[in-house]
């Protein structure tokens, strides 16, 4: 499997320059420019999105700082003490930290009420409320799942048909410009730079209001050259997850500890486990290669590697980490067999 490995990492490659020009983070204070430049790069943006539906015709896009300042905004002019907010466990920590500042809170669940579709059970509960704020993720980034749009589309219409004050915003960092997703049915859309170009750090929303976020021109067009980098490689990013199943294939085979999630993007490799622990050295470790796994000593975890990190490593340092990773589990697995 390594040599297979080897042959993904060599198909088409970035050049030099490339690699060069990702590896440059953001610069500069921001350049406001005239509405007419400002807007037909906004337009760019619209246009890398597939089946978006939204235009600079119909929606703002403006830039700030991180996702963090921009998520952190709506909360301060959406919610109050009368607003329940519909979210779910999965979101960011900055969204996270947010919540815990909320007074009413209504949490969802992946299995028993996104993809279950429990929309009239959700809305029987905004009942009491003078408004309703939903805030949930488009693409999760432990597990790569996808929230079904569908379910999106229900809610809204549930909550039109109950003469609900609402509005809805989706985090759609690992899904914009690579999941094609109507973009029009919400009232917010958020994205982070950092999420497909690591080492960019630049918050990104579309919304239908004016007062967001900062119209930095300098900081969109040079994120933008960045973004080209990635998004002519779709191909290779669409191969990502069946090559990394291929890799563990044997190790998935064992039903009882591994499960593949199911309804993923190509991009997000994650295998949930069962009994996994690791020490903070071998957590550091593998973070070092980019290998994510679960950081809590839960029975339930994850192990996740991204198409993004993994394909910016040299040949050797991809396969160490990947060497590293098996041997951690294994070394888990034989913990586990003598306890039996």
């Amino acid at each position: 499997m390594d040599e297979l490995i080897k042959w993904y990492l060599d198909f088409q490659p970035f050049s030099e320059d490339e690699n060069e020009l990702l590896g440059i983070g953001r610069t500069g204070e921001p350049e406001i420019v005239s509405d007419e430049q400002y807007l037909a790069l906004c337009q760019e943006y619209f246009n890398r999105m597939p089946f978006a539906n939204v235009s600079i015709h119909d929606r703002n896009l403006v830039f700030d700082d991180s996702g963090t300042a921009l998520i952190e905004q709506v909360f301060e002019r959406e919610v109050d003490d009368d607003t329940l907010v519909i979210s779910t466990q999965y979101e960011h920590g900055s969204v996270r930290k947010c919540l815990e500042n909320c007074k009413n809170v209504l949490f969802v669940q992946s299995e028993q009420d996104i993809r279950s579709y429990k929309t009239k059970e959700i809305v029987q509960k905004t009942k009491g409320y003078k408004k309703v704020f939903v805030y949930i993720i488009g693409t999760q980034l432990s597990t790569g799942e996808i929230t079904p749009q569908n379910f999106y589309v229900e809610l809204k219409k549930e909550l039109e048909e109950h003469n609900v004050n609402f509005k809805i915003m989706i985090d759609d960092v690992h899904g914009m410009f690579l999941l094609p997703r109507d973009y029009s049915i919400y009232d917010y859309v958020l994205y982070t730079a950092h999420s497909l170009v690591p080492e960019y750090d630049m918050g990104m929303m579309i919304t239908k209001e004016d007062g967001y976020g900062i119209k930095a021109y300098n900081w969109a067009k040079e994120y933008l050259r960045r973004l080209d980098i990635i998004l002519q490689n779709r191909y290779k990013m669409s191969l990502f997850k069946n090559i990394m199943i291929q890799y563990f294939s044997k190790l998935v085979a064992d039903t009882s500890v591994f499960r593949l999630y199911s309804q993923t993007v190509d991009h997000i490799f994650s295998i949930e486990t069962k009994g996994m622990k690791y020490t903070q050295a071998e957590w550091d470790k593998l973070d070092s290669y980019k290998i994510r796994v679960s950081e809590h000593d839960n029975y339930m975890g994850f192990i996740r590697i991204r198409y993004q990190e993994f394909v910016r490593h040299p040949k050797e340092k991809a396969l160490e980490g990947l060497k590293l990773l098996l041997k951690i589990i294994n070394k888990n697995l034989a913990i586990n067999r003598m306890r039996e």
